[in-house]
């Protein structure tokens, strides 16, 4: 049960059909299918399926470099390599974890140079790795113990600190990139919610940690401190436990998933406050959980593992405007980002 609880809360990602041709390398969208081994490639300019990779075993977490150039999918304890000029696994390697370990989500550092892969281990007790990948290489150049049962992972935008959540024991750990050591530990409390997905993001400004728990909701953490300064509450409303976030580029508003009510919560980050709620697939069917947000801003992706979908949400109405039939329970998805500035 924990096994499929796992791939479960995988997180852990739009542009108009006008869009110009200097654009064109954020165009795509990269979907992890889990229960289908595969990868669907989307023209977020059509909202169309124009690829799937097949062959990669129970996909979950994904994440695309900044050069645009691969995609890093984490799967059944291994890492597809996806050449985007070709859509081809190019590479793929193991990460030669004990069998009770498996990875759930990636991130990059600036420019690319290093990947952060979440290893969480499977069994009561055990606490889980942060897997430091060098991109070129493919090498493993250093292993970070963190928390039990670890879930998400968040870089900020210089690519100093990395944030990971424990979903086991509640806590997020805070990673020093340049030593490469947990160098704060979030107290537990806040978060703790045994099986409950944990996602979490680094406002682009880089001053606070929006994490995703089901005691207390949306916790927000100022960077600075590494001490939570205030906590949104949608679980007052039944189902609606936050499981994922996105921000738009500006940083204004905050786009989460709310697992069990088929629904997005639209948070005002100046006043942290909820100011929109966005009604996404059908209830009946089950939870939406992963989130994404084109690097302009324009649109919002939201996969549907139940109904094997993505939803597109127009920022400018906050309401679906498309929806795009994908692979077998589709989790993890993401966009190239801009490139980190300086």
């Amino acid at each position: 049960m924990k096994r499929s609880l796992i791939w479960i809360i995988l997180v852990v990602c739009s542009l108009s059909m006008g869009m110009a041709a200097a654009d064109t390398n954020f165009r795509f969208a990269y979907v992890a299918n889990q229960g289908s081994n595969s990868v669907s490639v989307i023209d977020r300019a059509t909202n169309s399926v124009v690829a799937t990779i097949d062959g990669i075993p129970a996909p979950g977490g994904v994440a695309v470099t900044h050069d645009g150039k691969e995609v890093w999918v984490v799967a059944y304890n291994e890492v597809d390599v996806i050449d985007t000029a070709t859509n081809t696994v190019a590479y793929k390697f193991a990460l030669n974890n004990p069998g009770l370990i498996f990875p759930n989500s990636v991130v990059f550092g600036p420019y690319d140079y290093r990947a952060y892969v979440v290893n969480d281990f499977i069994g009561p007790g055990g606490n889980g790795t942060v897997s430091v990948i060098d991109r070129y290489s493919h090498a493993v150049v250093a292993t970070i113990v963190v928390g039990e049962g670890p879930r998400c992972i968040a870089i900020s935008p210089d690519g100093k600190r990395v944030y990971v959540t424990n979903g086991e024991d509640g806590t997020v750990s805070v990673i020093d990139t340049t030593t490469l050591t947990v160098v704060a530990t979030i107290p537990d409390g806040p978060l703790y919610y045994i099986g409950t997905a944990y996602g979490l993001a680094v406002t682009p400004d880089g001053k606070y940690v929006y994490a995703m728990g089901s005691s207390l909701g949306i916790v927000v953490f100022d960077t600075a401190t590494d001490t939570i300064t205030t906590t949104i509450s949608p679980t007052l409303i039944p189902g609606y436990i936050p499981c994922n976030v996105a921000f738009t580029p500006n940083g204004k508003l905050a786009y989460v998933t709310a697992c069990g009510a088929n629904s997005v919560i639209v948070v005002d980050t100046k006043t942290n406050t909820i100011v929109d709620t966005i009604p996404v697939g059908t209830p009946t069917l089950g939870p939406i959980y992963g989130v994404a947000i084109g690097p302009f801003g324009k649109h919002v992706y939201v996969t549907s593992s139940p109904t094997n979908d993505v939803y597109v949400i127009d920022t400018s109405s906050d309401t679906v405007v498309d929806t795009i039939s994908v692979g077998a329970n589709p989790y993890g998805i993401a966009v190239r980002p801009l490139p980190r500035k300086g």
